[in-house]
């Protein structure tokens, strides 16, 4: 189970033919489930061949969480009763759905603390009548389990200069601890300070073989629109099985505001849920990743170069009346020289 995700469990008894009197059925919820739990009567017998004296039908008979003692330990515990009073099998010497009634009980795991992946969450049922021992029914098993997904960030440049074109590479991947899906995922850069512009249109999502993800799994929601200065991608679910990595590739490109020492950092981060929708536990803290490239190229000045209007001069020597020039050539990075 997965938190936030429902659960369905259905169970069926079978009456004799005949009265049985004083029949209840009791559910025994373990702490991690949410108080919102029921227990609902689906079907009961078929024609009216089932009766019960507290007058119950089919789909009017709903229970919820109280607190009481678990029939099969005695110990305290949120129960959820149904109560039929007595109930009548009208003999027609058939054995068919006639003869049954099914109970269904919704839940969901509660985003508690405790339930982490692994956590069991047996219900247990306990059915007892006037006049028959108790019999406890084997508990369902049940177990949580959570995504947990690793997010890597690269670029294909780490120095750089005002007009350079960075491409990023950020890849989603199951990490080897998750043990279910992962729901509403989005990546999501925001590229920093505004010296990594983004190029509009340079957002791709594809498989780790270069494979473009099929049309509807995912949605470019900024990075390939007019005047998008963002990258944010949204996928709506990630299953566990085969768990092929998510890549998502962009590109930006250096302001002409990057000077000589400038860092730039540009930081991906990915929020995902265990359920879809509304609810389910959020990813916290939610992975991110960064990269980084640096501007450490200074303006370069080249030594003075000497030249006279008398070639006849004596090296590094000069004569009376003759022009001088020196030269010096300045090379400055692409970019702003303050």
């Amino acid at each position: 189970m997965l938190i936030g995700e429902v659960v369905t469990l259905s169970q069926t008894v079978t009456f004799p033919e005949g009265t049985t009197p004083d029949f209840t059925l009791t559910y025994a919820l373990p702490d991690g489930l949410t108080a919102d739990a029921v227990a609902t009567l689906t079907s009961f017998g078929s024609g009216g061949s089932l009766t019960s004296s507290n007058g119950l039908t089919a789909g009017d008979f709903t229970a919820t969480v109280v607190s009481g003692i678990d029939p099969a330990t005695g110990e305290p515990a949120d129960l959820l009763v149904l109560d039929f009073g007595t109930v009548v099998n009208q003999g027609d010497n058939v054995s068919d759905l006639g003869d049954q009634l099914t109970v269904t009980l919704e839940f969901s795991p509660a985003d508690v603390a405790e339930n982490t992946a692994g956590t069991a969450l047996p219900v247990s049922a306990t059915v007892s009548a006037d006049g028959v021992a108790t019999t406890s029914v084997p508990a369902t098993p049940l177990q949580v389990v959570a995504p947990e997904l690793l997010l890597s960030l690269s670029g294909d440049k780490t120095v750089v200069d005002g007009g350079d074109r960075v491409e990023y590479v950020a890849t989603v991947t199951h990490s080897g601890a998750a043990t279910g899906p992962a729901y509403d995922l989005v990546l999501s850069d925001l590229l920093g300070e505004g010296k990594l512009q983004l190029e509009v249109g340079s957002v791709i999502v594809e498989d780790d073989a270069g494979n473009a993800l099929p049309v509807g799994s995912f949605e470019v929601l900024k990075g390939n629109n007019a005047g998008d200065t963002q990258v944010v991608v949204s996928v709506p679910s990630y299953p566990l099985t085969p768990g092929t990595p998510i890549v998502v590739k962009y590109a930006v490109v250096v302001s002409d505001a990057v000077v000589l020492d400038d860092v730039l950092s540009n930081t991906a981060t990915l929020a995902y849920d265990s359920a879809p929708g509304a609810g389910g536990r959020a990813a916290d803290p939610a992975p991110s990743a960064s990269w980084q490239v640096t501007q450490p190229t200074q303006a370069n000045v080249a030594p003075l170069v000497l030249s006279t209007s008398a070639p006849e001069s004596p090296g590094g020597k000069v004569l009376i009346g003759e022009v001088v020039t020196l030269t010096q050539k300045v090379t400055f990075p692409e970019g702003t020289t303050p």
